[in-house]
Formats: structure tokens, sequence, C-alpha cells
């Protein structure tokens, strides 16, 4: 993170948000955080944490066919593809609807996040013309 955040600084960058996924390791949900860095001094490495905000979805918390918009997108049916073509068989229905699940939870969890991020946003605002 420290080298690319000083390559944004090289090009004259302020600010840059890092989000970060995690999945529980039993599919049951996904945990979003997201933190805002923001360069403060004259120097490349001159950067500093400026909120961090996260969120936990577990797949209990979405409606069981949430996926459904994920399945019928064209890159998550040709990754579903690619693992059936590369001889591991057909993905078993269950397994393919939970991978949905997972999915609709990261969905959520991230808009969660970003909802918070830009209220957090929205206090630090100042109206110049005031």
């Amino acid at each position: 993170l420290p080298r690319k955040l000083q390559e944004f600084a090289e090009r004259g960058r302020a600010g840059a948000v890092v989000t970060r996924l995690e999945i529980a390791p039993d599919f049951s949900g996904v945990t979003v955080e997201s933190e805002m860095w923001v360069h403060i001094g004259p120097g490349p490495g001159d950067w500093q944490s400026a909120g961090k905000r996260s969120a936990r979805v577990g797949t209990d918390q979405i409606d069981a066919n949430a996926g459904a918009n994920l399945a019928a997108d064209p890159q998550v049916k040709s990754a579903f593809q690619i693992v059936e073509k590369l001889g591991l068989g057909q993905i078993d229905p269950e397994m393919k609807q939970r991978a949905l699940n997972i999915g609709a939870a990261t969905q959520k969890a991230l808009g969660d996040v970003r909802t918070q991020a830009n209220t957090d946003l929205e206090t630090l605002a100042v109206d110049l013309d005031n």
C-alpha cells in the first residue's frame, strides 16, 4: 500500500480510498472495509488515514434470491463456464447459489460502507459561499 500511495502522490493525487473484502470461510457472509487515505505533506510518503468504515452482511440477511441478478451477468456466467470447462464438472447447484448469495451480500456490504463514507464526507464539507 505505501508504494501505491507514493505513486498516487507522484501523480498529484491528494486522496485514495482502499477497500478490503473478507469472505467468511464457511460462506456465511462478508465483511467490507473501506479506508480513506489523505496526502498530508509535501513528501510522497506523507499519507494519513482519514477514516475507516466497515460493514458485515451475512447471507442470512439477504433475500434468498438476491443473487439472481448476478447469475444473469455475462461475466459471472463466463466464470462459472470456465470452472466447468476446466474439467471440474458441473458446479453443484447449492454451491453455485451460495456463491451468488456471497456476491449479493458483497454488493450490499459495499453499498452500506459507501453510504457511511458519503455521510462522513458530507459532515466535513464546507460551504464556500457562506
